[in-house]
C-alpha cells in the first residue's frame, strides 16, 4: 500500500538531493542515485517548484499526514537515549505510526537521532515505515539541529514566523501551534497545511474546537494536543477537520524519581488501545489533507 509512484519517487529524490542525503522513505535512493534518477528524466517530467512552494515538501507534508492518519501521535520526552529506540519499537508494535520527540531536555537530540534511527531499523528488517518528528521547536537553531538529527517533521506549542521559514527553507514539514483565527491565518499564509491546536483541553476541548475551526474547514487540518486523553480522543477525532491527536499518556513509566523508566509492554498496550479507539470513532479515516496553499 506503501510503493511510490514515479512522480513520488522523483519528489523524494528531487528533496535528497536538495537536502543533500538520503531520505530514509519509500523512494530509499542515495543522493547519487537521486541525481542519475533526477537526469534521467526529460524536461518534461522533471518537477519545478509551483505556486511559491518546493514540491518535495508538499510530498512530505502529505506523507507525514498519511502516518498521522491511524489517528494518533506519540509524544515522547525521554532523559536516557538508550531507551529511545525500545520505546519507537513498543509504539510500532502498537500500531502507532508518528512520533514526536520534544526537545526539552539536555538529551533530547540524541534521542531523536536514536529513535530516528530505530524507525530506519524498523524499516529496514521490513517493519512498517514510523516517522518521527522534533517538537517543542522554538528557534531557527533548533530547526537545522533536528533536522540533522533525522527529524521528518516539527512541530512548535506556537507560531512563530521565523520558525515556519526556517523550517520550510530545509524542505521540512512544519506543524505551528495555533489558538486563535488571527493564528491560524497567518500560518496558512505561509502556507502550513497541519495546524497542531494547543493546548486543546485547556481551549475548551471539542466545543471551542468546532466554533474556531469552522471558517477554515476545507483549508487545513489540525493536530490537537494537550490534555488529550484515552478517554477524550474520540471527541477531536469525530469531528471531520481532525487529523490526528497528539497525546504524551502513550508513553508509560515504571518507578519514580531517578528509577523511572519507559514501561514497554504498557506502552506497547497503550499504543494499541489509542490506535483501536480511532478507528472506532472514524473507521473510515481521515479526510485527504487539503490541496497545498501558496504561501502569501
Amino acid at each position: 500500500p506503501h510503493s511510490p509512484s514515479r512522480r513520488q519517487k522523483c519528489v523524494a529524490a528531487e528533496h535528497a538531493v536538495y537536502r543533500g542525503q538520503t531520505i530514509g522513505s519509500r523512494a530509499a535512493l542515495c543522493p547519487a542515485q537521486c541525481r542519475s534518477f533526477i537526469s534521467a528524466l526529460g524536461p518534461s517530467q522533471q518537477l519545478t517548484a509551483f505556486s511559491g512552494r518546493f514540491p518535495a515538501l508538499d510530498f512530505l507534508e502529505e506523507q507525514c499526514a498519511e502516518h498521522l492518519s491511524v489517528g494518533v501521535l506519540a509524544v515522547v520526552t525521554l532523559k536516557d537515549p538508550l531507551y529511545a529506540a525500545p520505546v519507537v519499537r513498543a509504539l510500532a508494535a502498537g500500531g502507532v505510526r508518528a512520533v514526536e520527540v520534544m526537545l526539552r531536555t539536555p538529551q533530547a537530540l540524541e534521542v531523536l537521532r536514536c529513535a530516528s534511527d530505530a524507525a530506519a531499523q524498523i524499516l529496514a528488517e521490513g517493519g512498517p515505515f514510523v516517522t518521527v518528528g522534533a517538537g517543542t521547536v522554538l528557534s531557527e537553531n533548533q530547526v537545522a539541529s533536528a533536522v540533522q538529527a533525522g527529524a521528518q517533521f516539527l512541530l512548535a506549542p506556537s507560531f512563530c514566523p521565523a520558525v515556519v521559514k526556517a523550517a520550510r527553507a530545509m524542505g521540512v514539514p512544519m506543524v505551528p501551534g495555533i489558538a486563535t483565527p488571527a493564528e491560524i491565518e497567518n500560518a496558512m499564509q505561509m502556507g502550513c497545511r497541519i495546524l497542531k491546536l494547543f493546548p486543546a483541553a485547556t481551549i475548551g476541548g471539542p466545543a471551542a474546537l468546532g466554533v474556531i475551526m469552522a471558517p477554515y474547514v476545507d483549508r487545513v487540518a489540525f493536530l490537537p494536543t494537550g490534555g488529550v486523553s484515552l478517554e477524550s480522543m474520540g471527541g477531536y477525532l469525530a469531528r471531520p477537520e481532525v487529523l490526528a491527536v497528539g497525546g504524551s499518556w502513550l508513553l508509560k513509566t515504571s518507578g519514580s524519581g531517578v528509577d523511572a523508566r519507559p514501561d514497554l509492554e504498557a506502552t506497547e498496550q497503550a499504543a494499541l488501545a489509542a490506535v483501536a479507539e480511532a478507528a472506532r470513532v472514524r473507521p473510515s479515516g481521515p479526510r485527504p489533507l487539503p490541496p497545498p496553499i501558496a504561501p502569501g
